[in-house]
């Protein structure tokens, strides 16, 4: 699913039917992502929910498919949905009451076994992308370049960014760089050079063998 960038309603759109039908969620989505065959949104309470489409009338109905978190499921915290190589969910928090420059982030995992959310201070290996577009885990092992236990952040705003290409501060680098889960430190990344603030910034996986 797509969400739509003004009112966080989720949007489907398929190769039969490309104009993009909103989905109806009680409580909206705020990141979503494509994992193990299935359309996963994350609702702004911190509610994990699968769609499916009717075969019948086309249209998207979701299933809730993890229970509510306990912290950080609020407006103070912008939410990221992203999977382990293992197949666990994650949603990384930012709190967004902080300064732009001053990202604080924190992960927590969901227990299949006890059907709760579990605070995760360190992740281990993974490091975790996020920002505007979806999220998602790589593996050190074949990007030696990228830190483990850290979240790679961008500038992920629409509204202020646009706001900075037309009015003000237009050449303003963007806020990017690597949070350390461990240690509570937020890190430059080198070699990537001086950036618009418009468009925001994306991650990507090339397709193409290096």
């Amino acid at each position: 699913p797509l969400l739509d960038s003004y009112f966080g309603a989720p949007a489907v759109a398929t190769p039969e039917d490309g104009r993009g039908r909103v989905a109806p969620s009680r409580d909206g989505g705020e990141d979503a992502i494509h994992h193990g065959g299935k359309f996963l949104s994350v609702t702004y309470t911190g509610i994990v929910e699968a769609w499916e489409r009717d075969g019948v009338s086309g249209e998207f109905t979701s299933n809730v498919v993890t229970t509510r978190m306990a912290d950080g499921g609020d407006d103070d915290h912008r939410k990221y949905l992203a999977a382990a190589p293992d197949g666990r969910l994650m949603i990384v928090l930012k709190n967004t009451k902080r300064m732009k420059q001053q990202n604080h982030f924190k992960v927590q995992v969901f227990d299949e076994m006890t059907q709760r959310w579990e605070a995760a201070e360190d992740i281990g290996e993974l490091p975790i992308l996020v920002g505007v577009n979806s999220s998602l885990c790589v593996s050190t092992a074949k990007h030696l370049e990228i830190n483990a236990g850290c979240v790679y952040y961008t500038d992920d705003d629409m509204w202020e960014a646009s706001m900075r290409r037309d009015f003000w501060c237009s050449n303003r680098k963007p806020n990017v760089g690597a949070y350390s889960l461990k240690d509570g430190k937020a890190m430059s990344i080198p070699g990537l050079g001086e950036h618009l603030s418009w468009p925001p910034p994306a991650w990507f996986t090339p397709s193409f063998p290096r």
